[in-house]
Formats: C-alpha cells, structure tokens, sequence
C-alpha cells in the first residue's frame, strides 16, 4: 500500500488478528508522522483517503488518486526548489551563512 511505501511500516503492524479487527472496526492507522516526521500532511491525507473503509470515500479512479498525487508532488517541487535556490544564494554571502548571524542581525 502506499502506506507501506510512505513509512516502511504495514498500517496495523499487530498481529495478524488484531490488524483485522483493528480493520473490521474501522480503527485508523497510526499517524505517518509516528514513522516520518517530514511527510506534509496533504500526503497523509490523500493516503489516508485511498485507504478509507467506505469505498465511496476513497478516490473514484486511480487517475484521481495520480492526479492528486501528482499535485502534491508539484507543489512540494516549487518549495523545496525555493528552499534550494535559497541556500545557493547564502553561498556567495558567507558573512550569513550561519544561522546564528541571520538571526542577530537587524
């Protein structure tokens, strides 16, 4: 499952007969973030929304669940290429560099 991708962990890691009756009784898995702090939320989500127990909560067709894949996956690209060119910048700045003079100057 992409649970399973996601965190490496299986969504009930109990026993056998526990994870069906934790299934049957429609008790959630754990949080992603217990196994991986740095997943956002809007990934959980759309786990969480493919392993829904009502089949007319999860996505209709799995070109939905690609796309809203997909769009998550776009979003997350411009941030962290953001963040990248970000850090490229402070290269040629060496003076701040260091997280501590960004924070003490004016």
């Amino acid at each position: 499952t992409l649970y399973y991708i996601v965190t490496g962990h299986p969504p009930h890691p109990e026993e056998p007969l526990e994870a069906a009756y934790n299934i049957l009784n429609r008790i959630p898995p754990l949080p992603i973030y217990t196994y991986k702090r740095l997943i956002p939320d809007k990934v959980e989500k759309i786990i969480f929304k493919a392993m829904a127990y009502n089949i007319s909560e999860r996505y209709p067709t799995a070109k939905d669940l690609a796309e809203a894949i997909q769009e998550v996956a776009i979003s997350w690209q411009k941030k962290t290429s953001f963040y990248y060119k970000w850090a490229k910048m402070l290269e040629f700045f060496p003076k701040f560099s260091k997280k501590e003079e960004l924070l003490t100057k004016d």
